[in-house]
């Protein structure tokens, strides 16, 4: 059912997925208040849902090739799994590597020359811990 009088706010937040639409429900409340406080949680619905695609599988065409490190994903050699782990685009070699190596290391080589296949997808590495300054509460949240 649509509501002719919903302003796109309204329909925007509407739009969202259900369990995103309850976790902004959980933050912000469900007293019913003036247009602002579906502003508020349409502009959280959209911050979780941003997150979400920041942490999906992408093609690796797309992947960032300025020895940027990411998460990849390379299939097995009878293309039932995947290996997955850091590595990062080397522009020179125009390959990719798999972090802490690089050309010229003994045991190193190019994902290319150590794997069957090369990575079909990559991801953003995700956000480091944040370090607390007072060492009685613990290294890091």
């Amino acid at each position: 059912m649509t509501d002719r009088t919903a302003s796109p706010t309204t329909v925007a937040f509407r739009a969202l997925p259900a369990d995103i639409q309850a976790l902004s429900f959980d933050a912000v409340g469900h007293l019913p208040r003036p247009m602002s406080h579906m502003e508020m949680l349409l502009a959280v619905g959209q911050a979780v849902l941003a997150e979400r695609e920041r942490d999906k599988w992408r093609p690796i065409d797309s992947a960032p090739k300025d020895r940027t490190p990411v998460i990849i994903a390379v299939p097995t050699k009878d293309r039932d799994d995947y290996i997955v782990g850091e590595a990062y685009f080397h522009p020179e070699d125009n390959d990719w590597w798999w972090a802490n190596n690089a050309p010229g290391d003994y045991h190193g080589g190019p994902i290319s020359d150590i794997n069957h296949h090369g990575p079909t997808h990559w991801r953003p590495l995700p956000e480091p811990p944040t370090l607390r300054a007072d060492p009685e509460q613990g290294e890091a949240e």
